[in-house]
């Protein structure tokens, strides 16, 4: 599973909330994911309500998305949010052996610290669109060559990452930097965008 497999997860499921602005002969989508969008059904989420309430675990800004029995485990994974934004290569994992929790959540809410709460874009779709075109899309010290996605309709998605994936001073805790996601219709290649000032941090163009 690739390290950034919650991309797949979080977009794939929440594609309904988008805005469309063409541009030439492709397009770019915002997706904005909600932590209100229902990832699983009824029973289940009042199963993992029941256990977290039992354990004393806070649902506050999860949106749990899995929820299996590893027997002899019960198992729940969430995406977390902050001021209404997803918090991208961070997750909750719960084990819950007979109904008691095995070991802490390996994220939580409180230990991630935003610079601030605005949660507004700052970077247009055009632009985003522009810096994926021209972008050096690297995996491994190999160029793709079959990277032509001029007339190719890309996703953009406003999150939270750490801030380490842009140069920076260091910082204590787990900061978080606001930054879009923009990536092709199978999900590789990507590249993020600092939204602040549209700096490029990460790229993978999932080349093996």
């Amino acid at each position: 599973m690739r390290k950034y497999i919650w991309v797949l997860l979080l977009l794939a499921a929440c594609r309904k909330h988008h805005d469309n602005t063409p541009s030439g002969t492709g397009t770019i989508v915002r997706v904005q994911p909600r932590l209100t969008d229902t990832l699983l059904g009824a029973s289940a989420l009042d199963s993992i309500a029941a256990l977290c309430q039992a354990n004393g675990v806070s649902m506050v800004n999860q949106q749990f998305f899995m929820f299996y029995q590893d027997s002899p485990l019960l198992v729940a994974i969430a995406h977390i949010y902050l001021n209404g934004l997803p918090v991208a290569v961070a997750q909750t994992n719960l084990y819950f052996k007979a109904g008691v929790l095995q070991r802490p959540a390996s994220y939580t809410d409180t230990n991630l610290v935003a610079a601030d709460n605005d949660t507004s874009g700052h970077q247009s779709l055009a632009q985003l669109r522009a810096d994926f075109l021209a972008a050096p899309l690297v995996k491994n010290g190999y160029t793709n060559p079959d990277v032509h996605y001029a007339d190719s309709n890309l996703t953009a998605n406003l999150a939270y990452v750490p801030s380490v994936f842009f140069l920076g001073p260091p910082s204590s805790g787990y900061p978080l930097t606001k930054a879009w996601v923009i990536h092709g219709f199978y999900q590789y290649p990507y590249i993020w965008v600092r939204d602040a000032d549209g700096q490029i941090g990460y790229t993978d163009a999932a080349i093996d």
